[in-house]
């Protein structure tokens, strides 16, 4: 019995908060590391770099919501992470032979 752990099939309240507050703090902070960013630059660029920033932050949060969400919640066990680890395992890459290790054999040393 997991003490830690919400039941199967349901939702813990707990952990959802904790999500949450993390996502908050990191919408915090993307302003924040854009005002750091700002003071290093000269006065006429500090408006762009700190636009930057936040269009980064942007274009993160468009990406995740595209590709990761499907990725990370898609049905069965393992989902779209598990297909597409399955076709990168099948490339056409050469195999190398490893050496072996010095303790199986003599060292000529």
């Amino acid at each position: 019995m997991n003490l830690l752990a919400a039941a199967p099939g349901q939702i813990d309240s707990g952990d959802t908060a904790i999500v949450l507050v993390s996502a908050g703090l990191v919408l915090l902070m993307t302003p924040g590391l854009a005002f750091f960013y700002g003071g290093l630059v000269r006065a006429k660029n500090v408006v762009h770099t700190m636009v930057l920033s936040l269009v980064c932050m942007a274009l993160i949060g468009v990406l995740w919501a595209l590709v990761s969400y499907s990725l990370a919640f898609s049905p069965g066990p393992g989902g779209a992470c598990a297909a597409w680890a399955e076709t990168s395992t099948r490339t056409s890459r050469p195999q190398f032979r490893t050496r072996r290790s010095c303790s199986s054999r003599r060292c000529s040393r």
